[in-house]
């Protein structure tokens, strides 16, 4: 749920895939999961096609946004929740202002 509520109350590319995608399982539950807070969350799903956005397109962007930052190896070692958090933070709101404008 924060993911979807930080979207939509906050740029980088969102129209291609990132050079070194995430294994196909873990680009299957992020996306899962993030698709999921659109489906607990009406209100919000509203809000995003309010402004043409789809859950899939923004779940999408911020997936190739998080993949642009982080490789896989990247995420399971190096860098902090908090770390992480901040830059997926940074991500929606570059993704939201992409789909709007």
């Amino acid at each position: 749920m924060w993911m979807v509520l930080a979207l939509l109350t906050m740029g980088l590319g969102c129209s291609e895939e990132p050079p070194e995608p995430w294994p196909s399982a873990s680009r299957t539950l992020f996306m899962d999961e993030c698709l999921e807070d659109f489906e607990e969350n009406p209100l919000i799903a509203l809000m995003a096609a309010a402004d043409d956005i789809t859950p899939r397109d923004a779940c999408r962007c911020t997936l190739y946004g998080l993949e642009r930052l982080y490789t896989w190896s990247d995420l399971d070692r190096r860098f902090s929740d908090e770390e992480v958090d901040a830059s997926l933070d940074e991500v929606i709101a570059a993704c939201y202002d992409e789909m709007v404008n």
